[in-house]
């Protein structure tokens, strides 16, 4: 019922929405009679991405001729997949009720997940594949010998529709490293994450090379008040607290402590960190912003720690 009410929502402020650059800027790189035209679009920078989200649509619209209110419905599509894969992840760690709550707590309240569900922009696909990511960890190696390559894929779509993709997969490899103390150090990160970084980098190079761009040189404001906005335009944490005391409440009505039932193995290490490391990455590069001449600081290329949030926020309400 939430995500309908979110999609009427969306919907209906898509309407009152009038197109604006880099949505035009969207279409261009989506609508070429040919693959040369595309890959030549690819390369002039004006996209500033890698090409996944482009070379979709333009595979799309060979068949399905599209137009930047389709594509923007598109975008809606990728929000809800994000959040509904958010919500899986809370609720295999933590239950039902806790990720019932988080869920409803961070996608009511994320300014980034709604605005992002109404334009035709990558943005949108950046959040479902970085849920996909933690959705992947969450089923830590359970799904068999389709477990390597499905984190291949969401690792490499999370890289090749974003250049900071790379980043939040980075980290993911981290929270492997430091929490696979019983294997030598070259096998701490899986072989399938590792394999994506490989693949990445050279295709990074080729697009950067290529590309001339102002890419980062407008002015961003990277003030403390804009990075505590950045949090606070995700989630109002006096929030939390009714949510709370209603799970205290129902808990100490019904004499027990199995409201939330949570998984008998309990959270899985790597997940965790891993979140905490993706909500710390706006932090990082308004740090970056003030130490160095590179100001990467804008709220929309964080986007995937909306879905870190939940699962952050499941854990706290499961307590």
């Amino acid at each position: 019922m939430f995500l309908l009410i979110f999609a009427v929502c969306a919907l209906y402020l898509q309407s009152l929405k009038a197109p604006w650059v880099d949505e035009c800027y969207s279409y261009y790189g989506v609508w070429h009679d040919s693959f040369s035209e595309f890959y030549n679009s690819i390369l002039t920078g004006i996209n500033f991405s890698p090409p996944l989200y482009f070379l979709f649509n333009f595979c799309l619209q060979l068949i399905f001729p599209t137009t930047i209110e389709q594509l923007r419905i598109q975008s809606l599509v990728f929000i809800i997949i994000g959040i509904l894969l958010s919500f899986l992840i809370s609720r295999k760690v933590f239950g039902a009720t806790a990720a019932f709550f988080a869920t409803i707590l961070v996608a009511s309240q994320s300014n980034l997940l709604l605005s992002h569900a109404q334009e035709a922009r990558h943005y949108a696909m950046f959040f479902a594949c970085g849920a996909w990511v933690l959705y992947m960890q969450s089923l830590n190696g359970n799904i068999g010998k389709k477990y390597n390559l499905l984190t291949f894929l969401a690792h490499f779509c999370l890289c090749q529709v974003h250049y900071l993709g790379i980043i939040f997969s980075g980290l993911t490899g981290i929270a492997y490293f430091f929490t696979s103390k019983n294997k030598v150090l070259w096998q701490r990160i899986p072989f399938p994450i590792s394999t994506v970084w490989i693949f990445t980098l050279p295709i990074y190079l080729l697009l950067l090379s290529q590309q001339s761009s102002h890419l980062g040189n407008w002015p961003k404001p990277n003030q403390l008040s804009d990075l505590l906005t950045g949090y606070n335009d995700s989630l109002l944490l006096l929030t939390i607290i009714i949510p709370c005391l209603a799970l205290i409440i129902s808990s100490n009505a019904k004499g027990n402590t199995k409201t939330l039932q949570k998984e008998e193995t309990g959270c899985p290490r790597p997940i965790m960190i891993t979140s905490f490391l993706w909500i710390l990455v706006p932090l990082l590069f308004w740090i970056i912003s003030h130490i160095t001449p590179l100001n990467l600081f804008v709220d929309r290329y964080f986007i995937p720690k909306e879905s870190a949030l939940i699962f952050l926020v499941g854990c706290g309400l499961s307590f």
